[in-house]
């Protein structure tokens, strides 16, 4: 049964979903996480001030350009023209899933079809997610790798009928998205494969034209590239000016990945091999025996003082992950004075790579053949756990799992919060207020070796009485909606409200991990102190303070978050079955020899194949980088890309079949969906 719609009716209908959608999420507040997230969304929000104040992205060092910090100018752009970022965010989001939509309008004719393809892409929960509050890239990444998309797309669909500007607006488009994608995120490669596939098929397509359209089509989708090139020189002129290099990122350069590479050739024994460990200590003491350069980071990376950067590997072993050797190598690096300017660091991991590889090459050590790159080499020993991480991962999307609409309130001191509200024109969850009459600590305090023991004592060295509150750690989990409106909050104890009766200049705050000696605090208020195998950092003296115990959200907002929910439900109980139906129709495409006589079809069937591959592509690219080098689970941010490609993935196979069935039924080439 055909659903007609007019094309007046179809622009109405996408008006109002469009508006409803902005006006679902306006309620949403942000996540700031100043205390806590000092190498995410606390640096980059720190750059974009930078970057305000005319400073680039701030003075050079080991974290400057240690990522790629697009997010931090979309950051100071939007502080420039007075925008939310949460706005601007889900604005983005929009006109992606607009354009990814549309892109398929040449061959989606039924416009019912197309509104409710437009429908569930616009109110994806993964969309509004959580990860979306913080002031971190995941807030718009999603919607510049849509924007790929849909511009190649867009350009194959219209190569034959379209005028040449349209073909132009889809090959900027594309290519500045493209670029965005690049320096908002590492791994922004992982395009790459479609943006190869989508050009090919454009230019087939294009050589199958009468010759007088050929050129100017080929100049169009040229401008792919060119805008692309333009995008990434222009952000890696601004480095090369504030900082004499002409790269992206440090992390990302050459030399460093040549020093990871050289590092991770050295052979670990089988009985010592660990998955998610990629420079265990056994190979860092090689290292330090035969590359004098490697062995000036020991003082640093085998002390107290980095003790934090390790966690339990397994077996009750602490390590350094995979995810984190490379950082404890720059920090080093840093704390040995190499990162006084960017060629200083560029000489120094030239000649690290330089005397591994020579270590390597001469059998000093023994090692694999060379390589180049930050993550562990791929072996078959992790081949099994990444395919069985990839299906998780599938199964995590398709069902929607651990997707909360709800934020986690901010954590840090009311000014630096209320700095950030001013400056990115967002306002913050914030835990709700009580008073206290009793005088007051608060301490944030943490270790990735064990949990710490906090003691407070007299200056006679009795220990006192006091009331420890452990609340609003770094992991926040809003878990139910109670009926009054309030959440409930779930923490792993790192921040703590210590009351007592006594006064305040006659006590001392001592710390302590497993069986080590206390550690006293000295009295310092402002910023994080390093202790060693801990870190802390006292946020407030006094007395009178009003403290933060419990959430809760106004009447309107507590229901739009409830709506959000049974949303994510819906989601939940359909998207399988949309799959399932996508696959079915897939194959069905796949045998029907009747897709071979119209070229739009065979586009159809191939966008549609790749959009599915590429979604597959990277639940298998976070699914290693888990079991190589973290090894903490994954979450929904990392393959957040994966939930809206499915939801295109399905609607276009089925598409592409119904197509085909028609076609059997009328034995003609008309398109009717």
């Amino acid at each position: 049964m055909n659903i007609y719609i007019s094309r007046k009716k179809l622009y109405f209908l996408v008006i109002v979903v469009s508006i409803i959608r902005l006006s679902l999420t306006s309620f949403q507040r942000a996540t700031f996480l100043p205390d806590i997230s000092m190498l995410d969304d606390f640096l980059m929000y720190q750059a974009a001030k930078s970057i305000t104040a005319g400073g680039w992205l701030g003075a050079y060092g080991f974290m400057t350009i240690g990522k790629h910090m697009l997010f931090s100018v979309w950051l100071a752009f939007l502080n420039l023209i007075g925008v939310s970022y949460l706005f601007a965010g889900q604005l983005l989001y929009l006109l992606s899933s607009l354009a990814i939509v549309f892109a398929f309008s040449p061959m989606i004719k039924n416009k019912a079809y197309l509104f409710v393809f437009y429908l569930v892409t616009l109110f994806n929960p993964a969309s509004f997610a959580d990860f979306t509050l913080r002031v971190y890239r995941d807030n718009i990444s999603v919607s510049f790798c849509l924007l790929v998309f849909a511009s190649l797309i867009g350009f194959a669909l219209r190569v034959e009928g379209s005028k040449t500007l349209l073909l132009w607006f889809y090959s900027i488009l594309g290519g500045i998205s493209f670029g965005a994608s690049y320096l908002l995120r590492e791994d922004g490669i992982w395009l790459i494969p479609f943006i190869i596939t989508g050009l090919v098929i454009c230019v087939v397509r294009v050589l199958k034209l009468k010759k007088i359209k050929v050129l100017p089509r080929l100049v169009a989708l040229s401008m792919f590239g060119v805008f692309s090139l333009i995008s990434i020189s222009i952000y890696s002129y601004m480095n090369y000016r504030h900082y004499g290099r002409f790269i992206i990122s440090d992390m990302t350069s050459k030399e460093f990945y040549n020093a990871c590479g050289a590092m991770t050739r050295v052979v670990v024994p089988e009985d010592e091999f660990n998955p998610i460990v990629t420079l265990p200590l056994s190979s860092r003491q090689k290292l330090y025996e035969y590359c004098p350069t490697f062995a000036e980071l020991e003082e640093y990376i085998e002390s107290e003082y980095f003790h934090r950067m390790k966690k339990d590997v397994g077996n009750g072993v602490y390590d350094i992950s995979g995810g984190g050797y490379y950082w404890a190598v720059r920090n080093a690096a840093n704390l040995l004075g190499y990162y006084s300017d960017a060629d200083t660091a560029k000489e120094f991991y030239s000649k690290l790579a330089d005397e591994i590889n020579y270590a390597c090459d001469n059998n000093l050590i023994e090692s694999t053949k060379p390589r180049s790159g930050i993550n562990a080499p791929i072996t078959l020993s992790r081949v099994y756990p990444t395919i069985k991480e990839t299906l998780s991962g599938t199964l995590s999307v398709l069902l929607y799992r651990d997707i909360v609409c709800s934020p986690e309130p901010s954590i840090g001191s009311d000014i630096a919060i209320a700095q950030m509200e001013d400056y990115l024109n967002a306002k913050s969850f914030k835990l709700n207020k009580v008073y206290t009459d009793k005088n007051l600590i608060i301490v944030t305090v943490y270790s990735n070796v064990a949990s710490v023991e906090t003691s407070l004592v007299g200056l006679d060295g009795c220990e006192m009485q006091y009331e420890l509150n452990n609340t609003t750690g770094s992991d926040i989990y809003v878990k139910e909606l109670l009926i009054d409106g309030k959440d409930t909050l779930y923490t792993d104890y790192l921040r703590r409200y210590i009351s007592f009766d006594d006064q305040l200049d006659s006590v001392l705050l001592q710390f302590r991990v497993k069986d080590e000696p206390f550690v006293v605090a000295p009295d310092v208020t402002e910023g994080m102190i390093d202790m060693g195998i801990f870190m802390y950092g006292i946020e407030y003296i006094g007395e009178d303070y009003i403290l933060g115990d419990t959430a809760s959200y106004a009447f309107l907002e507590l229901w739009i978050y409830r709506s959000m929910r049974v949303l994510t439900f819906i989601y939940r109980c359909i998207m399988p079955i949309m799959f399932i139906i996508g696959l079915v129709c897939l194959f069905i495409s796949l045998f029907n020899s009747r897709i071979l006589k119209k070229a739009d079809l065979i586009t159809m069937f191939a966008v549609s194949v790749s959009i599915l591959i590429m979604a597959f592509l990277r639940l298998a690219m976070v699914a290693f980088i888990e079991v190589s080098a973290f090894g903490i689970g994954t979450f929904p941010m990392y393959f957040a890309i994966a939930y809206p490609l499915f939801i295109v993935f399905s609607f276009t196979s089925v598409h592409c079949a119904s197509d085909l069935l028609y076609l059997r039924k009328t034995n003609t080439l008309s398109i009717k969906t």
